[in-house]
């Protein structure tokens, strides 16, 4: 009978000796799983900068001629630009005179119709204008052909752009056709 005792004890301990080693290799195999599943990566941080479209206008003015008038984009994404062009009379004061000057009879005003198109009262430069790059010239001379004792002739240019990217939002917001990355007239 002692003989049987020491068979038990033995199978006993070869069997606890089984629960363990399959006990650490579910608990090693079940943590290993766990990290896995559970483990996080290193944040990742996206800046997003917005993009900014402003414009400035360049021109020669020797007091009496207005030369080589272009549209500068200051922004920092590529935009379509476009311009409107006021011309009054203006008293001594600045104060614009009602009376509107005559085109040919009161000044003359040379423009760049092959780069630019009017419509609505702007003139659209057909090519978006780069980063840091300036428009091809719209006004290439404008001067007062007849001197006028009460007031002098005043031509303003007042630009304005919006990003060129996507098409889409300059043809809504300015109602004109983008066609292979140009403006024309909308149909």
């Amino acid at each position: 009978m002692k003989s049987n005792k020491i068979l038990n004890l033995g199978s006993l301990m070869k069997s606890s000796g089984m629960f363990l080693v399959v006990g650490l290799i579910l608990l090693f195999g079940i943590g290993s799983t766990y990290s896995l599943l559970v483990s996080k990566s290193d944040q990742v941080m996206n800046s997003f900068s917005q993009g900014v479209v402003s414009v400035e206008i360049m021109e020669s003015f020797d007091g009496q001629t207005k030369r080589d008038v272009t549209v500068a984009n200051t922004g920092n994404v590529s935009a379509y630009v476009r311009a409107a062009i006021l011309v009054t009379w203006r008293d001594a004061s600045g104060n614009i005179i009602g009376k509107q000057p005559e085109l040919g009879t009161d000044y003359t005003l040379e423009l760049n119709r092959t780069d630019w198109f009017m419509q609505d009262g702007f003139f659209y430069h057909r090519a978006p204008v780069g980063s840091g790059e300036v428009s091809s010239v719209l006004i290439q001379e404008a001067r007062q052909l007849r001197p006028n004792a009460n007031s002098q002739l005043s031509i303003e240019i007042l630009g304005s752009g919006i990003q060129s990217t996507p098409s889409l939002a300059v043809e809504e917001a300015w109602n004109v056709a983008v066609v292979n990355h140009r403006l024309e007239v909308s149909p």
